[in-house]
C-alpha cells in the first residue's frame, strides 16, 4: 500500500498513548483530503465479536437489540479478504464503524468528536476526543501530490518482478521437459498411446512391440536452458536490490 495507519486505543500509560495498526482497507478518509489535517470526516470499519461489545463499558448498555450480521458473503459484509470463519465467529460478528467527525467551533477552531455504530445502530453519539484531535498517525512510504494514500516500493520494483516471474516460469517448463520428454510412437509398432502416456516414465514397466525399442518409441530432445535467461534473472534481480537499496 506504501501507507500505514495507526491509531490510537484510547488507553493511557504514565503520559504515554497505546497504539495500534489500522487495516487500510477498513480505514475510509474523507476523499476530498490529500492529508489526515484535511479531513472532514474519518470512518473506520471493523468486523467485532457481539458478546465483546456486550462486556464493554461505553457501549453494554445499548447493545440490547444489536444482532449480528447474517450473511455469509464477504461482499456483502464490505470485505475484501476472504476469511476463513468458523460457524461460531461467523455467528458471532457485528460491523463496527468508528466515525470521526471534525466540526467548526465558536472559538474559530475545530471540535473533533467520534460516533460509534453497532451494525446500523448508534450506540455512542458524537463524543468529544480527548485530546482534541484525530487520534491517527500515518506513515507514509513515498507520498504523492493531490493523493491521500503514498506509493509504495513495491511499485517500484514491479516491473522488474514481473520480468522475474515469466523468466523462472520459462526455465521451471523447460526443466519440466528434461525430466518428462516428449515421445514419438511409430504407427506400426502395435503399442497402445493411451499406455505410453500413461506409464512412458514409470520405472520397470514393460512394453510389447512390434519392432526394435529404440525404433518403436523415441525422444524429443528438449532444449537446453538458454544462458541469456539467466543472464536476464541476474540482471532484473539486480535492478531490484539497487532500487530497494537507494529508496531505503
Amino acid at each position: 500500500m506504501g501507507t500505514t495507519v495507526l491509531g490510537a486505543e484510547g488507553m493511557r500509560y504514565e503520559g504515554e498513548i497505546k497504539v495500534r495498526e489500522i487495516d487500510p482497507a477498513t480505514f475510509y478518509p474523507d476523499p476530498n483530503a490529500f492529508c489526515l489535517e484535511e479531513c472532514e470526516y474519518i470512518a473506520v470499519r471493523e468486523r467485532k465479536p457481539l458478546a465483546w461489545l456486550k462486556k464493554h463499558p461505553l457501549f453494554k448498555e445499548k447493545m440490547s437489540d444489536v444482532t449480528t450480521d447474517t450473511s455469509s458473503v464477504p461482499e456483502e459484509r464490505g470485505e475484501i479478504y476472504n476469511r476463513d470463519y468458523t460457524t461460531e465467529q461467523s455467528n458471532g460478528l457485528v460491523d463496527f464503524t468508528s466515525y470521526y467527525e471534525k466540526t467548526p467551533n465558536d472559538e474559530g477552531g475545530f471540535t473533533y468528536t467520534v460516533t460509534y455504530l453497532a451494525g446500523n445502530k448508534v450506540i455512542l453519539d458524537k463524543q468529544q476526543l480527548e485530546p482534541n484531535r484525530y487520534p491517527f498517525a500515518i506513515l507514509y512510504d513515498f507520498p504523492q501530490r493531490q493523493d491521500f494514500w503514498a506509493k509504495s516500493t513495491c511499485e517500484f520494483i514491479l516491473d522488474n518482478q514481473k520480468i522475474i516471474n515469466k523468466i523462472e516460469s520459462i526455465i521451471a517448463m523447460i526443466g519440466t521437459l528434461m525430466q518428462n520428454p516428449q515421445k514419438i510412437l511409430h504407427n506400426q509398432s502395435g503399442i497402445n498411446p493411451d499406455e505410453v502416456a500413461m506409464f512412458g516414465n514409470a520405472p520397470g514397466h514393460t512394453f510389447v512391440s512390434n519392432m526394435p525399442g529404440q525404433q518403436a518409441i523415441t525422444y524429443i530432445e528438449p532444449p537446453q536452458i538458454p544462458q541469456v535467461l539467466f543472464n536476464m534473472l541476474e540482471n532484473a534481480k539486480a535492478n531490484i536490490r539497487e532500487i530497494t537499496e537507494y529508496l531505503s
